[in-house]
C-alpha cells in the first residue's frame, strides 16, 4: 500500500499548513475593512429626520356648510431651523454660511401642503385636494384640535377647501418635493422629512343668512325714450356684479332683465363662507321708466311742470323788461296770459344711444334742472317751442300806463313721467325791440309804440294776444302742431 505521507514528508505538511494560515489572515483583513468602512459610513452618513408639522398651521373659517380650510406653512421659521441642521452636519469648509442659507431657503420654498377632508354627513365621504395620494401621508398625528384663527405668517402657502360644515374633520399634511430632496442629496445631505399630521374639526361655525342682493341695487334709466340706457349702482358690501339685458336703446315701458353674478375670483359658496350671507336671487326684471321724451302737446305736461316753467319765464321776462326800460319807467305787474306749444312729430334716431344722456353735460340730474344739454338734443329731437305769455302792465316816466303782451320762448323742452324736465333756459327767446323808430310808427308787429312828448317810445311786445299768436304761427315752419292753454 502506497503511503502518501511518506512522499509528502513532514516539511511538505507544514508548508501546506502555512498557506492556509495566510489565506485566513487575508480574509480577516478584508472583513475587518468592510466592517470598519460600514462603521465609517454609519458614523458620517447617518440620516437626519426633520419634522414638518410643527410649522403647519390649519384653520377653518366661514359659515356652516360654506366654511373653508386654510393650511399655512411657516417657510421662514422652517428655513431657519433647516439652516441650523445643515450647519451641524457640515461644520467645515465644504459650504459657506451663505451657501447653506440659500440651500435652506430653496428647500423651504419647495414644501407643499395637502389635506384630506372627512365629512360628517349621513354617509361620510372623504375628499382630498389634488395630488394628495401617496405624498406625505406618513408620520405621527398631532393630538391638537382647534378652530381658532390667527394672522397669517410671512412666506406661507395657502390651500383652500370649501363647503365645510360643523362636524367635518380635516387632516392636513406638509411634504418636501422630490426635486428639493434630490438637491440636498447632491450637496451631501441625507435627510428624511417627516410630514406629520395636523387634525382640525369644524365647530361653532355660524349659519349663513339669506340675502336678496337686489335690495342694495339702484336701477336708473336715463336718456331719451327710444335711446335710453340703464345705470346700475350696487351699494352692498358683497363682491357681486350685475349686468342688464338690454342695456341700451331703451324706451319707457320696456322690460330689462338684470342678472347677478359673483365678482372675479369668487363663487357663491366662497361669498357665503366669507361674509356669512347667501344671495337668494340671481335675476330680476325691471320696467323702464323715467326716460325723457318730447311732449306731443301742451296736455302732456303736468301742472307742476307748467307752473314751474311759467315761473321761470316770469323771472326771465322781468329781468329783460327792467333792463329795457328807461329811467323812471316802471314795470307794474306781469300776469300769466296763457301757454302756446308748438311741436313736430318725433322721429327718434336709435343709431347712437350713447349720445343722448343729460348727465353727459349736466352731471347729476335733479328734478326740474334746466340749462345746456347739447348731447341730449343732438340726436332724435325735433325743435319744439313752449311760449309762456304774459300781460305786461307798464308805466312811463310821466305816469302814463300801458298794457301789452310779451312772451318767453323755451326750445327743445323734454319731460318724463317723474315730473322732471329739461328746458334750454339760458337760450330762452323773447320779442325783439324794433331797430327803427319809424318801423314802430308803421305798426311793426313785434313792437308797441307809446306816444311821448317829442317822439314815440318803442317797446318790444304785442298790442293784443291774437297779434302775439299770429306772430308765433308765422315764424314757425310748416309741419308744427300748435296747442294752447289760455
Amino acid at each position: 500500500m502506497l503511503d502518501l505521507d511518506y512522499y509528502r514528508g513532514p516539511g511538505r505538511k507544514q508548508k501546506l499548513t502555512g498557506v492556509s494560515a495566510a489565506v485566513i489572515f487575508a480574509l480577516t483583513l478584508i472583513m475587518g475593512g468592510i466592517i470598519g468602512f460600514s462603521f465609517y459610513l454609519a458614523a458620517f452618513s447617518r440620516t437626519t429626520v426633520v419634522r414638518l408639522d410643527p410649522y403647519l398651521k390649519v384653520y377653518i373659517r366661514g359659515a356652516d356648510s360654506f366654511a373653508k380650510v386654510t393650511a399655512e406653512f411657516d417657510r421662514e421659521g422652517f428655513a431657519k431651523q433647516l439652516e441650523g441642521i445643515l450647519s451641524e452636519i457640515h461644520p467645515g469648509e465644504q459650504m459657506t454660511a451663505e451657501e447653506l442659507h440659500s440651500l435652506a431657503d430653496t428647500a423651504a420654498e419647495s414644501v407643499s401642503t395637502d389635506y384630506i377632508l372627512e365629512r360628517n354627513r349621513n354617509k361620510n365621504s372623504v375628499e382630498s385636494s389634488a395630488g394628495s395620494e401617496g405624498k406625505g401621508l406618513e408620520g405621527k398625528a398631532s393630538d391638537t384640535e382647534s378652530t381658532e384663527s390667527t394672522q397669517n405668517t410671512d412666506k406661507t402657502e395657502n390651500i383652500s377647501g370649501n363647503g365645510i360644515s360643523n362636524g367635518d374633520r380635516v387632516y392636513c399634511y406638509a411634504y418636501m418635493e422630490e426635486e428639493a430632496q434630490d438637491l440636498l442629496r447632491e450637496k451631501g445631505f441625507v435627510l428624511a422629512f417627516e410630514s406629520g399630521k395636523v387634525i382640525r374639526t369644524a365647530e361653532g361655525l355660524p349659519e349663513a343668512e339669506p340675502y336678496d342682493p337686489f335690495t342694495d341695487l339702484t336701477v336708473e334709466f336715463e336718456g331719451i325714450s327710444g335711446n335710453g340706457r340703464v345705470i346700475l349702482t350696487y351699494k352692498g358690501s358683497l363682491p357681486l356684479t350685475f349686468q342688464a339685458e338690454p342695456a341700451k336703446g331703451l324706451s319707457n315701458g320696456d322690460t330689462v332683465r338684470i342678472c347677478m353674478a359673483p365678482a372675479k375670483k369668487y363663487t357663491i359658496d366662497q361669498i357665503a363662507g366669507e361674509y356669512h350671507i347667501v344671495p337668494t336671487d340671481s335675476e330680476s326684471s325691471y320696467e323702464v321708466s323715467g326716460l325723457f321724451f318730447e311732449p306731443a302737446s301742451i296736455h302732456a305736461f303736468s301742472e307742476e311742470i307748467l307752473n314751474r316753467l311759467r315761473e321761470l319765464g316770469r323771472e326771465k321776462a322781468r329781468t329783460l323788461l327792467e333792463e329795457e326800460y328807461f329811467q323812471d319807467e316802471k314795470l307794474i305787474s306781469l300776469t300769466d296770459s296763457g301757454l302756446f306749444y308748438a311741436a313736430k312729430p318725433v322721429e327718434t334716431d336709435t343709431g347712437d344711444a350713447d349720445d343722448n344722456y343729460p348727465n353727459d353735460d349736466e352731471g347729476e340730474r335733479e328734478s326740474g334742472q334746466t340749462g345746456s344739454y347739447k348731447k341730449l338734443t343732438e340726436k332724435g329731437i325735433k325743435d319744439n317751442f313752449l311760449f309762456c305769455t304774459y300781460l305786461v302792465h307798464y308805466a312811463d316816466k310821466s305816469g302814463n300806463q300801458l298794457e301789452y303782451y310779451y312772451y318767453v320762448r323755451f326750445e327743445n323742452v323734454l319731460i318724463n313721467d317723474q315730473d322732471q324736465y329739461y328746458a334750454d333756459f339760458d337760450q330762452a327767446a323773447v320779442p325783439q325791440k324794433s331797430t327803427s323808430l319809424w318801423r314802430g310808427l308803421f305798426g311793426e308787429d313785434s313792437t308797441v309804440t307809446v306816444p311821448g312828448f317829442l317822439n314815440f317810445r318803442t317797446l318790444a311786445g304785442y298790442e293784443t294776444l291774437q297779434g302775439l299768436q299770429d306772430a308765433i304761427t308765422e315764424d314757425l315752419d310748416s309741419g308744427y302742431g300748435i296747442t294752447q292753454m289760455i
